[in-house]
């Protein structure tokens, strides 16, 4: 009985955690802010739910946003450069400082101070030397 008792205990404490960090009010709050469904809040990421405000402004404002069809995402093509993510050695940093960067907020950061956004992006030099018409990163081929 002694294992029943401390797995009882584990889920006492875990509930207790739940209702001190007030966990399914603040899930149902952002839920009912960002507009998407209560799991989707706690498993999908910041860009969810931040197309999510942006898809209910643009609605309120009249505005359709419209996305890429399943055939025209096929027809992209592959990502020019892709990101290097270099994973930390593990061990104890003691000759120094560290540095830790939060790319939550340097990616946006970034795109302010270049001004990336998809009305100052050119695409692909390859696709605008080909004439090919570009629509928010998806080439529209000619027919």
């Amino acid at each position: 009985w002694r294992t029943v008792d401390y797995w009882l205990s584990r889920a006492a404490l875990n509930l207790r955690l739940v209702e001190c960090v007030d966990l399914v009010g603040r899930t149902s709050e952002f839920a009912r802010i960002f507009g998407i469904e209560f799991y989707h809040v706690l498993s999908r990421g910041s860009q969810y739910r931040v197309e999510s405000l942006l898809l209910r402004s643009a609605h309120r404002a009249n505005f359709l946003l419209v996305s890429p069809s399943v055939r025209q995402r096929a027809s992209q093509l592959p990502p020019e450069t892709i990101p290097l993510i270099l994973e930390p050695m593990s061990g104890l940093y003691t000759d120094g400082p560290i540095l830790v960067l939060d790319f939550q907020s340097l990616y946006p950061s970034i795109a302010i101070a270049y001004n990336y956004c998809y009305s100052t992006s050119l695409g692909r030099l390859s696709c605008i030397s080909k004439g090919l018409d570009m629509h928010l990163f998806v080439s529209l081929w000619p027919s």
